[in-house]
């Protein structure tokens, strides 16, 4: 795989970044380092509308607000900028800059350029923050999985439900809708 040229890290104040939103694309922020991101290809393009696409689908019937790559603040000092992110809208609708509340899913697509090893980083650091569903395709495969308890598990179903009660939210469907949507 080849490996895009990385600058020397940027540092800054998590009061600059959060001010400075001319990344191109927009950079990710741990700890006063700025972190570069990945550019997609078309394929994974196609996958992140398929995922804003099947959500938008949803949007009233579950409650929910789907967000493509926006700065998530997962602890102070952290920001990750997931490819899709889902948010609870009975809370609160997103507004300002960055999410602040803890979302209820992630989905990261793997980019040519992008390492396991940094998505499996991320991936821990959306645990950390408790985010119930952290979702990984990679575009060439069109394989789902889910991270669950550090690995990744291939899973063909999305089922939410409240960790703590077993509450079903209602937001239960087969990720095949959604691949059908990337290669169609």
């Amino acid at each position: 795989m080849a490996t895009a040229y990385q600058h020397p890290p940027m540092m800054m104040t998590e009061e600059e970044y959060l001010n400075h939103f001319s990344f191109e694309p927009d950079a990710e922020f741990t700890d006063g380092i700025v972190e570069e991101r990945p550019v997609g290809t078309i394929e994974h393009s196609r996958w992140q509308q398929a995922i804003m696409l099947w959500f938008a689908q949803h949007k009233r019937e579950w409650a929910i607000e789907s967000l493509p790559e926006v700065r998530v603040r997962l602890r102070p000092g952290m920001h990750r900028v997931p490819d899709v992110t889902i948010l609870d809208a009975t809370k609160e609708r997103a507004k300002g800059k960055i999410v602040t509340a803890t979302p209820l899913a992630v989905f990261e697509i793997l980019s040519p350029d992008e390492s396991m090893r940094r998505i499996r980083r991320k991936f821990a650091e959306y645990d950390e923050a408790e985010i119930p569903h952290i979702w990984f395709v990679d575009p060439d495969k069109g394989v789902w999985q889910r991270y669950i308890d550090g690995v990744l598990v291939p899973t063909e179903r999305f089922l939410y439900e409240t960790e703590a009660r077993k509450v079903f939210t209602g937001i239960d469907f087969m990720m095949a809708e959604i691949t059908a949507l990337a290669q169609g």
